[in-house]
This record gives C-alpha cells, sequence and structure tokens, in this order.
C-alpha cells in the first residue's frame, strides 16, 4: 500500500491472474504518481530474461508491452521506447498533461491476464487516494478512503469504473464533505473489485483521485479452485495468490515467502507495491 505519494519513487506491482511466474521479475516504476508538471515518466524494468528487443509498444506482438486501460477515451496508443537507464527496461515519457491522467501497465506475454498496474493523477485533483490499492478476501469488510485537499463548493462524487462504462455509486452534499471522504463495502463480493474514483461533481474526470479495490476469491489464508488449501506465511508485506497459493513479493523481496531482500531498480526507496 503506498501512503506517501509524494516520496521519491512510487512503484507499483500487481497482476490480474495467470502464472505468477511469468511477470515474477518485471517491475513498473511511476516517478510521479501526482503530476504537477508537463515532463512525467513510466520505466517498465524487466530482469535478464526478456531480450531488448523483446520491449516495445502494446501494439506489437511481443511478449513485453505499456499500455493504458483507463479512462478508455484517452489515447491508448503511447510513445514507448527503450530505456537505457537500466539493462532491460522500457519507459513511456510525456511532454504535455493533455493525456498523463489514468491507469496503465506493463505486461510479460500478449495477454490482458499477465499485467502489473500503476496510476497518474494530476495536482489539481480534490481529493487523494488513502491507498492506491487496497487487497482483500472475499467476504471481508473494507473502506475505500479519499483524503480531502481542497475546499469546493460542490458536491463529491465516487465513480465504480469498469469497462465500457462508469457508474456513479455515492454522493456527499457540499456543505457535508469530511476530511476524509469514506465509502464502505460490506461483505465483499467478486464484482466489488475495480478501479474507484473521486472529484467535484462539476469536476473533470481528470481531476479524479483513483484507487484500486482487489478482491481475492478466497477466504483470508486460503487458496486454490475451491480455497481448499492453505496459504503460507508471506513475510514482508507478501500476498498469498488465491490461484497458485504462491507469496507475491512486494518490490525488493523474493523467495518462497518474500523472505529474502534484494536491491530495487536504482536502489532507490520504494513506497508502493500492489498484489
Amino acid at each position: 500500500m503506498c501512503y506517501h505519494l509524494y516520496s521519491t519513487l512510487c512503484l507499483v506491482y500487481w497482476f490480474s491472474p495467470g502464472d505468477a511466474l511469468d511477470i515474477a521479475d518485471l517491475t513498473l516504476v511511476n516517478p510521479d504518481p501526482m503530476v504537477t508538471s508537463s515532463d512525467s515518466s513510466l520505466h517498465c524494468v524487466s530482469s535478464d530474461w526478456t531480450s531488448r528487443q523483446d520491449i516495445v509498444t502494446s501494439s506489437s506482438s511481443s511478449t513485453l508491452g505499456m499500455g493504458r486501460d483507463f479512462p478508455l477515451t484517452h489515447p491508448q496508443s503511447l510513445p514507448v521506447s527503450p530505456d537505457t537507464a537500466y539493462h532491460h527496461a522500457s519507459k513511456i515519457e510525456w511532454k504535455t498533461r493533455s493525456d498523463i491522467f489514468g491507469e496503465f501497465y506493463c505486461r510479460a506475454r500478449k495477454s490482458d491476464k499477465n499485467q502489473i498496474y500503476t496510476y497518474k493523477m494530476l495536482n489539481e485533483a480534490a481529493f487523494l487516494p488513502e491507498s492506491l490499492t487496497i487487497t482483500v478476501s472475499i467476504g471481508e469488510d473494507v473502506n475505500i478512503s479519499f483524503t480531502r485537499r481542497k475546499v469546493f463548493a460542490e458536491d463529491a462524487v465516487i465513480y465504480k469504473n469498469g469497462k465500457p462504462f462508469s457508474s456513479f455509486i455515492h454522493s456527499v452534499p457540499k456543505n457535508e464533505i469530511p476530511d476524509i471522504l469514506v465509502y464502505p463495502v460490506l461483505g465483499v463480493k467478486s464484482s466489488d473489485a475495480g478501479l474507484y474514483t473521486a472529484r467535484s461533481i462539476a469536476g473533470a474526470k481528470s481531476t479524479s483521485a483513483i484507487t484500486r479495490l482487489i478482491v481475492r476469491k478466497c477466504k483470508p489464508g486460503l487458496w486454490g479452485p475451491s480455497c481448499e488449501h492453505t496459504c503460507p506465511r508471506c513475510s514482508n508485506g507478501g500476498v498469498c495468490h488465491d490461484e497458485t497459493g504462491e507469496c507475491i513479493c512486494p518490490p525488493g523481496f523474493k523467495g518462497h515467502t518474500c523472505e529474502t531482500g534484494k536491491n530495487s531498480p536504482s536502489s532507490i526507496r520504494v513506497s508502493l507495491y500492489l498484489y
């Protein structure tokens, strides 16, 4: 989870159900999740098993690509180029702020099921997410929270964003907006998973705060097709994958239970990881 959006590095690590080994050594580095200028970038860093020529745009037939999943109204074709700062890496660089906002991904195969994600929000956002992602197991209760950072004379609204449509789910009158805007979800279901955004009712979509709710299909501590297996004890913030039972380690850790530390890209501070 990331509680420090202004820190040196924000690194995001989450993937949809699939073969965990496909992206075990893939990292998506987001230096500025809260964008304040026209210069912004993303860096997809792979281990040595991926050759440099495999790091290309998502429109190609290669084994690794980068792109945007939300919002769909923004350009999906992005300027991807080799990143020579790392041994095997790719990057996206923007020079204008017009299309920086949204959910971005890097993937290890030509498949929507094996992707890691990060998010970029504009400095004009009226709210900040308490965390860029929230991971819960099915049946748990969770609060989706946003911190108010600007005063505005409009109602606050929360949307759940799916494909191809977004659904309005909650609003707070302008005179009742608290410092922490909370949307509770009780007895989480698989259908509750997805992106949640908050903004003022008259605000543009690009001024939204973004958080993703990730729902494991099993109850806490269990995994498997019928959730019949017991999860290992994952260390250092690792999470038990509900389909493979493997510990999905945050960047900077490896091993069967994420017990071993390793250097993250450039050995710079890691402040966020996703499951």
